[in-house]
């Protein structure tokens, strides 16, 4: 018999066997697409084997192949194989994702030796000449970018624009080009929010040593685990200066205690006044969205939330309504508070529209606008500009004299091991757009704001390696977080609760497991969250422990998603 080990675009390991029929051995070779039966279905599945024999004693036939020539050729199989077991989904998931990006089929390709790997850590506005630079040496090469606002803000000449592409083009251009270059690296937009969940940093290290191209990365804030990979040894790290060192001023707002009304310290105040009296503009960064950020009950501190979220409910005072900031959910009238029956409401805290009011009352003259994340184009004219961290969309396009963060420390508190490098990146990029940046603070001792005083990013790597090393963080030690989610509270607890009681039975060496925690946020679009955290010095050690619990536990009614480092 002629046998075709197939796989499919499902979460299910392994191959299956199909018969060959006559009529199409002379087109079934391995990397061609074909369709199949699968189950009671048909689907279209990849040919990744082929063989003379089955253990099953009856087996479906192919029913059609779809190319003449393979989609997927040796070096894809390899680095699909690659993909899999480091980011734990199928093969047939991972050969999937790598089709489903291209647009023309794999070439023959010549073997490489390993390539280069080099970190370009160069400021806002110094880009294209790093990139022109890069692409002089080699004559095909492919950019990644993380946006369309980083690629437009990069002015890179029309005949080189077929050569830009943003994060899901890495897998075409993987096979043709020499040089892969890739812009900000550390941007959000850069880590796929689906299963399989990859960051585009990893993916093309990864595929680095099966095609063999170099790598350059380019950017102003580095990730702290290319900064890691500086200190190993392992890439080529070049550092250009700033042209002009921006002046960062760091206000300690203990220095305060007796403020007035409103989170705006004496200092800020006075850069206000003064660029108002000189026609300049200042930008007041504040990310948080609404009036008040939260509204509680008077008679029993029951918070307001979104009946479909674990998330308060933030007021606008222009529209006059309460939304939730995970979904859609609005609501203009509040009625009785569930648990105490009164209606007796009270918002609080600060959000974009109460600094808007604040500054009103200070600079009743001034005009003072709010710019919308959901805007595509430039803020409007005022004197003052509030913005969330949306701005940086034009840091390449916008510049003024002033940028204040009004609470960075609350981005550094978050529950985030990249906490500290979002913020110190945030104001890194916001120092480029202006003459001068001031930050106030109650953690001046704080290492991203020692950093920001005394103009050295390397204090900052420094420092944020040390911690993630004393606490077992990545780049040192890896965290697997295992989300489960339902619709229903309790199944998704158990599920939680059984995949913990499983790794803890296994005993897997080198592998620790915590115990299961609501997720955050807990809830959202009426999905029940819970995870479990599993950690190991080897990514592919969670994952092939995680594998082998997966399919011994009973999974029904629930999803279960795997996120690498989160």
């Amino acid at each position: 018999m002629n046998i075709a080990h197939v796989v499919v675009d499902l979460p299910i390991e392994g191959h299956f066997d199909y018969l060959i029929p006559d009529d199409l051995i002379d087109k079934a070779i391995i990397g061609v697409r074909v369709k199949i039966v699968f189950g009671t279905k048909s689907t279209v599945g990849f040919i990744v084997g082929l063989a003379q024999e089955t253990t099953f004693d009856k087996i479906k036939p192919i029913k059609d192949i779809y190319d003449a020539t393979p989609i997927v050729n040796a070096a894809d199989l390899i680095f699909a194989k690659q993909f899999c077991q480091y980011y734990g989904c199928s093969l047939g998931e991972a050969l999937a994702l790598i089709v489903r990006h291209r647009r023309n089929p794999p070439i023959e390709q010549p073997s490489r030796s390993l390539g280069k790997i080099g970190i370009h850590h160069c400021p806002d506005g110094q880009y294209l000449p790093v990139i022109t630079a890069l692409i002089e040496k080699v004559d095909l090469y492919h950019i990644l970018v993380p946006d369309g606002h980083v690629a437009n803000g990069l002015n890179i000449p029309k005949s080189l624009r077929p050569r830009v592409g943003l994060r899901s083009s890495m897998f075409e251009a993987f096979l043709k080009n020499r040089l892969i270059i890739v812009i900000d690296e550390d941007n959000p937009s850069f880590k796929q929010e689906q299963s399989p969940m990859y960051q585009t940093r990893d993916v093309v290290l990864m595929a680095q040593h099966v095609y063999g191209f170099d790598v350059a990365f380019v950017g102003a804030t580095p990730s702290v685990e290319l900064m890691h990979l500086v200190k190993e040894k392992k890439a080529l790290y070049t550092y250009y200066e700033p042209a002009a060192l921006k002046k960062s001023s760091i206000i300690d707002l203990t220095n305060y205690k007796f403020l007035d009304k409103g989170v705006l310290s004496p200092p800020v105040r006075n850069c206000c006044q003064n660029n108002i009296n000189a026609k300049k503009i200042t930008i007041l960064l504040l990310n948080r969205r609404g009036s008040f950020s939260i509204t509680r009950c008077r008679e029993c501190a029951n918070i307001l939330k979104c009946p479909h979220c674990d998330a308060p409910l933030a007021y606008e005072r222009n529209t006059k309504q309460y939304k939730c900031r995970l979904c859609s959910f609005v609501v203009s009238a509040l009625g009785s508070c569930s648990s105490c029956h009164k209606n007796n409401w009270q918002s609080f805290g600060l959000g974009v529209d109460g600094l808007q009011k604040e500054l009103q009352q200070l600079f009743p003259t001034a005009r003072i606008v709010a710019f919308e994340a959901n805007k595509e184009g430039l803020p409007p004219a005022g004197d003052i500009i509030i913005a969330t961290s949306a701005i940086l969309r034009f840091r390449s396009s916008l510049t003024v004299n002033s940028i204040i963060c009004v609470d960075l420390d609350t981005e550094l508190n978050r529950t985030d091991i990249r906490s500290s490098f979002h913020g110190w990146s945030m104001m890194m990029h916001l120092r480029q757009m202006t003459q001068e940046l001031l930050v106030q603070t109650r953690n001046r001792d704080h290492f991203v704001f020692k950093s920001l005083a005394s103009d050295d990013p390397h204090y900052f790597y420094n420092e944020e390696l040390a911690l993630r090393k004393e606490l077992g963080f990545t780049p040192f030690y890896h965290w697997l977080a295992v989300r489960i989610r339902s619709k229903t509270e309790k199944i998704a607890d158990t599920a939680a609760q059984a995949v913990y009681n499983k790794l803890i039975e296994m005993k897997s060496k080198g592998v620790t497991a915590g115990a299961p925690e609501a997720d955050t946020p807990a809830k959202v679009r009426d999905q029940f969250r819970f995870k479990v955290m599993v950690g190991s010095l080897q990514v592919q050690d969670s994952i092939s422990v995680i594998k082998h619990v997966l399919a011994e536990i009973k999974r029904s009614r629930v999803i279960i998603t795997l996120d690498i480092d989160p």
